[in-house]
């Protein structure tokens, strides 16, 4: 149902007669007719005649413009405070609240009111998109102070309502990379090029994160880059996105993967990936790319023995990766303890020249915490002793810190675990 959120204001003081007043006014807005009238309420009732009106009126207000309420006998008045206070605020708060129904499409009036009235209903209002699936169809501002001529103009607020919008879709990629938010506010059709395409780009980002798809995600995120190419071109109303952009390519720049990368830079930079998803919550994310990294190092490490080359470690075949992963997989704490038989049992996946030294030691204990985290996440508490759950980031936490500084003492450098 289509209802109108008015609050009825007192009007301006007169001296001489000591009581309130409003002069009559021509109201124009876009094509709609001029509507000639005192109360801004009837103009209202001019151009949405179907709507339900619902005033909102503390006991003054009602009681100065009581001819004109019982001029109006289907309106519906609403007794408010005058919004002194914060408890002052939550009645008026319930009061909207209850008139509104879930599905309802709201016009709201911010015309007149006492003090922070018009602003305090706004906000109740944007949160009724939520909170009830209310559509805030309109936010009407009689603008008498930008009257022209004999005629005062209507403005409509309700683009404004898109800053909201922006940073609640903002904040809520920055939070856990769902990008949802953006391409509702993009299904338009004049939305600059840069900006859909970057969205768009951004959408198929949250997929391939969700799908734990880590090439997909690093090439997404890294042509989502673009959706600030043509910033200085795009219209007023998409500002609030500009301001948002430096944070959002921030996110972008962890998980960015390009095609020309070597090996190295490679694995630096989903080292990144595997440091945002547990920054973020997805531990298991986290833990399960750091197994695959684990791997990916190794064979890194290998190459110079010269059982695998580089190009062969990027193509990803499912044939070599097997024989790598179970290679890696066999290495348990009984056959690090015997290193002679720990060189026979990965020598042939390895290289022959493949030695067992300390530094290999120390990286294969954290391949060992690795699939401990990993199996205990991946089992969902289906163990004799799984870990609290407030023991899991730590527990993650520590695997990384562990992984990095290992590295290190291998020659690769990594981003700090954050």
């Amino acid at each position: 149902m289509q209802k109108i959120v008015s609050i009825l204001g007192l009007g301006r003081f007169d001296k001489e007669e000591k009581k309130y007043y409003y002069e009559k006014v021509r109201y124009f807005w876009e094509e709609r007719p001029v509507v000639e009238t005192a109360l801004i309420q009837e103009v209202w009732n001019a151009w949405f005649p179907q709507a339900q009106m619902l005033i909102l009126a503390t006991k003054e207000a009602k009681k100065e413009r009581k001819d004109d309420l019982e001029r109006h006998p289907h309106w519906i008045v609403e007794d408010i405070p005058d919004g002194k206070n914060e408890a002052e605020f939550w009645q008026i708060y319930q009061k909207v609240v209850s008139k509104l129904d879930q599905g309802d499409e709201l016009i709201l009036d911010i015309t007149h009111g006492f003090r922070s009235l018009p602003i305090l209903t706004l906000l109740a209002a944007s949160f009724f998109r939520s909170a009830k699936g209310v559509t805030i169809k309109h936010v009407l501002y009689g603008a008498n102070e930008a009257k022209t001529e004999d005629k005062t103009p209507v403005f409509d607020l309700s683009p404004f309502l898109t800053m909201l919008d922006w940073a609640s879709a903002a904040e809520r990629f920055l939070e856990i990379g769902d990008t949802s938010k953006f391409h509702q506010l993009t299904v338009r059709n004049n939305i600059p090029h840069s900006l859909k395409q970057g969205v768009e780009e951004l959408k198929n980002l949250s997929y391939a994160v969700a799908a734990n798809r880590t090439f997909l995600a690093g090439d997404h995120a890294s042509k989502a880059s673009c959706i600030d190419q043509e910033v200085q071109e795009w219209d007023k109303e998409f500002g609030p996105i500009k301001l948002l952009l430096p944070k959002i390519k921030e996110v972008l720049s962890d998980l960015s993967i390009r095609q020309d990368m070597r090996l190295e830079e490679l694995l630096q930079q989903l080292f990144g990936q595997i440091n945002w998803y547990s920054n973020h919550g997805y531990y298991e994310k986290a833990i399960g790319l750091a197994r695959e990294w684990f791997i990916t190092f190794v064979q890194y490490k290998c190459v110079e023995y010269g059982e695998i080359k580089e190009p062969d470690i990027l193509d990803m075949k499912d044939e070599v990766r097997s024989r790598w992963d179970g290679a890696i997989g066999r290495i348990g704490p009984n056959l690090m303890r015997d290193r002679e038989k720990l060189e026979q049992q990965v020598r042939s996946v390895f290289g022959e020249r493949f030695e067992f030294t300390d530094e290999w030691k120390g990286l294969f204990g954290v391949w060992q915490e690795l699939k401990d985290v990993r199996n205990d996440l991946l089992h969902f508490g289906f163990r004799s002793k799984p870990k609290a759950p407030n023991e899991v980031k730590s527990a993650v936490s520590k695997c990384l810190i562990d992984l990095r500084e290992e590295v290190k003492k291998m020659g690769l450098e990594l981003p700090e675990v954050s």
